[in-house]
Parts: structure tokens; C-alpha cells; sequence
């Protein structure tokens, strides 16, 4: 059985992971923001803002979000304080290809932005 319990989007969902370390659910889709989820409320507790274009992909990272947008822009939120922390432009890396896939390395510390080749970047930290 399906239940539709009011997790809703404008359109459909592009992405959605479960943050383990805040204990929130983040998801995306055709808006230009991602909603953050306490289960089982049905309804955003955060909203994060800060995208031009469609959010389709997201990451966690520890305390910290990467998001990927539809222009190839990627977004480092800190969860702590909900708020951007740095703004990558990887259509400058990725110009001729979409971007497959966004991933974290946890041992390193950084996150690869993948298409047919490869990227790796450094986050920045918030004390």
C-alpha cells in the first residue's frame, strides 16, 4: 500500500537523503530550494535558499549538505546554522556534459562532481 502523507513538491522529486549526524530528511525537486524533514512532520521545519535554478541532486556530508543544481552550480550548506557556506561553479569543469552524480568521501574529507570526467573539491569548515 502507498501512502501519500503531504511530503509535496510543485513537481515531482529530483533527489532525497536522510542526514544522519541532525537527524533530518532533505529533499529536492523542481523548486529552487530544498525542504528539510523532521519525521514524521509533514511539513518543511527549514528551508534552504540560495539556488537560480532547480535543485536535482543532493549529498551528505557530516554537518554539511552539498546540493547540485540544474545550471551546474553546487551549494556546501552547514547544518548547524542552515546556511551556505560556499558556492562552486562546475559548469566551468563540466561544460559539455551533465553532471551524472555528486559523492562524498568521508576518509578525505572532499566531494567529487562526476560526468565524463571526473572532479574532486574541498569544502570548507565552519568551526
Amino acid at each position: 500500500e502507498v501512502r501519500l502523507d503531504g511530503f509535496r513538491h510543485r513537481g515531482e522529486v529530483h533527489d532525497f537523503v536522510w542526514l544522519k549526524k541532525v537527524q533530518l530528511l532533505a529533499s529536492c525537486g523542481l523548486e529552487r530550494h530544498i525542504n528539510m524533514w523532521q519525521i514524521p512532520i509533514k511539513t518543511p521545519v527549514y528551508k534552504l535558499e540560495g539556488h537560480q535554478a532547480s535543485v536535482q541532486q543532493l549529498c551528505g556530508a557530516g554537518n554539511q549538505l552539498v546540493s547540485l543544481d540544474t545550471s551546474k552550480v553546487i551549494l556546501i550548506w552547514d547544518l548547524r546554522e542552515m546556511a551556505s557556506i560556499q558556492r562552486l561553479e562546475a559548469f566551468k569543469i563540466h561544460a559539455e556534459h551533465p553532471i551524472g552524480r555528486i559523492i562524498y568521501d568521508e576518509r578525505r574529507e572532499l566531494f567529487a562532481s562526476l560526468s565524463r570526467r571526473m572532479a574532486l573539491w574541498h569544502m570548507r569548515k565552519r568551526k
